[in-house]
């Protein structure tokens, strides 16, 4: 088999590309060689890349008779890093080693490929490799070109080492050996339904930079979640400005971190992995590093502000209530208002004992089958100890598609199950771009709620009922006829739809104000 290779040939200060077969004569060296360049230094890439490209190692080459000798008759020979700055590579542009997720260690003299005690060869991945008859390895029962690892012997120190060459030696050929190590990892584990620890992520950093640059990259550390904003937060920015996410398993929230199983082990704040390289053997001690983290089921809200509350609509959110919240300027979340509410709201008393306020809240129906500061509240949803104040639910418009809607200034439908308790409404519905449905279907509107659940179990304030028009130059266009409008015991508010066409053939002048407050 012949494998083509690219060689950076360096002799003194001349440097050429020369290319050769692996398996055929180098003819180019071979003439150098007769020419007295008897020590001869290979760099191989190890699996990375030369000037970032396949293929391609590093050859120096040297002329004992360029050197002077000591008192023992042997010269010595300093040997130039492939990439250092002070290295002639022929051309404008460096050479450069690299190796994608991968950081260098150094260079060896030796290498030994590892194997496990049955004498198998793995990859870094955990592949099993088969050996080919040039040398080369594959992943098992495939053609792809797979490096094993390796561990590796004999450090090369270009500042104190030297070749030491005398005429006896004859030719001297070294191979340097560039050792990579994986980036170091954080595997990440949470406990599933069946309370057994399974995967919820990784993150990875280069460890050689994280030690040559210090606090100015850091990596190398797992910065814990914490509460911003009324949410918990789970980015980080790191000192170059990228950004580091703690990994977020959807529908819960995160509680604590720990090192070990058993979560006795417990991380304050953020955790520096412990990994470090044994220079000697070139390989990696303790490159992953596991957290086990505590989640809660929810995604909780700490709420102090009316705006954190509205950036943070989640129909299945846990709300915890810490401060009176003024909606004034803000809008509520349409994820409340539209959706079923599956989760929890809960309000924080006060030393007093008083619920904390949550005033000045509007929402509009635009064409929803649910209506209300709660679209519905589910059999399995809590809302507790919450007062909302001067509450306006603005049914302007709606849709024929969306028969048998539910509308309540508190909720559009309370399901039987949910618990709603120690909680104070008052405020106004209002009532204008209703469109008539066909065949007898209505909407279903209340003053608190619909539903089979307790009214009496919420403290009903007052709440205003109006109907009001659509403006259209100086006439006022009704959907709804306001002087049909009626209010049961219950709050049950009773509407006649028009129908457009035969509206405005009626007289227009018993419905001559922009609103009508409906008195029940």
């Amino acid at each position: 088999m012949f494998k083509k290779i690219k060689f950076a040939l360096t002799l003194g200060a001349i440097a050429m590309i020369a290319t050769v077969a692996a398996c055929a004569k180098a003819t180019v060296v071979d003439d150098y060689k007769n020419d007295g360049y008897a020590v001869t230094v290979t760099y191989e890439a190890g699996g990375g890349k030369f000037i970032g490209r396949d293929s391609i190692v590093i050859m120096d080459m040297f002329r004992p008779s360029d050197y002077e000798k000591n008192a023992d008759g042997a010269v010595s020979i300093k040997l130039t890093e492939p990439t250092s700055p002070l290295r002639k590579s022929g051309s404008s542009d460096a050479i450069t080693l690299s190796l994608s997720n991968h950081f260098f260690v150094g260079w060896y003299k030796e290498r030994e490929v590892l194997t496990d005690e049955n004498g198998n060869v793995f990859d870094e991945n955990g592949n099993k490799l088969s050996l080919l008859d040039d040398g080369s390895y594959v992943i098992e029962g495939t053609s792809a070109f797979a490096v094993p690892q390796y561990t590796y012997s004999g450090r090369w120190d270009f500042e104190n080492d030297r070749i030491y060459y005398k005429e006896s030696d004859g030719e001297i050929h070294l191979t340097l050996y560039p050792a990579w190590v994986k980036y170091f990892q954080f595997d990440y584990f949470a406990k599933n339904e069946d309370g057994e620890w399974q995967s919820i992520g990784q993150t990875s950093f280069n460890y050689k930079a994280a030690n040559e640059n210090g606090n100015e990259y850091d990596k190398d550390t797992v910065f814990l979640p914490d509460w911003k904003d009324g949410a918990m937060n789970y980015t980080y920015n790191y000192a170059d400005k990228s950004i580091y996410r703690f990994p977020k398993v959807e529908g819960t929230t995160f509680v604590a971190a720990y090192t070990d199983r058993e979560n006795e082990q417990r991380i304050d704040g953020s955790y520096e992995h412990t990994g470090t390289i044994d220079l000697e053997s070139g390989r990696a001690v303790n490159p992953v590093n596991e957290i086990f983290v505590e989640l809660e089921k929810g995604e909780r809200f700490k709420i102090s502000t009316a705006k954190q509350l509205a950036d943070n609509g989640n129909p299945a959110g846990i709300y915890e209530i810490l401060n009176d919240l003024d909606f004034e300027g803000e809008t509520w979340p349409f994820q409340l208002s539209s959706g079923r509410f599956t989760g929890k709201m809960i309000g924080v008393k006060s030393e007093g004992g008083t619920n904390p306020v949550i005033k000045n809240v509007t929402v509009s129906v635009n064409g929803n089958d649910y209506g209300g500061l709660f679209g519905a509240i589910s059999s399995s949803a809590q809302v507790k100890d919450v007062t909302f104040e001067n509450a306006t639910l603005d049914i302007d418009s709606t849709d024929r598609k969306a028969e048998n809607a539910l509308f309540g200034l508190l909720a559009g439908e309370i399901e039987n199950g949910a618990e709603v308790s120690g909680v104070k409404i008052d405020g106004n519905l209002k009532i204008g771009c209703i469109v008539p449905l066909e065949n007898g279907r209505s909407y279903k509107i209340n003053l608190l709620c619909n539903g089979d659940f307790d009214k009496t179990s919420v403290e009903r304030g007052e709440i205003g009922l109006s109907v009001y028009a659509e403006k259209s130059r100086t006439r006022n266009y009704y959907y709804v006829d306001p002087q049909k409008v009626t209010v049961d015991k219950d709050g049950n508010v009773d509407i006649v739809v028009f129908d457009n066409k035969q509206y405005r053939n009626a007289d227009k002048t018993e419905y001559d104000l922009d609103y009508y407050d409906i008195n029940y």
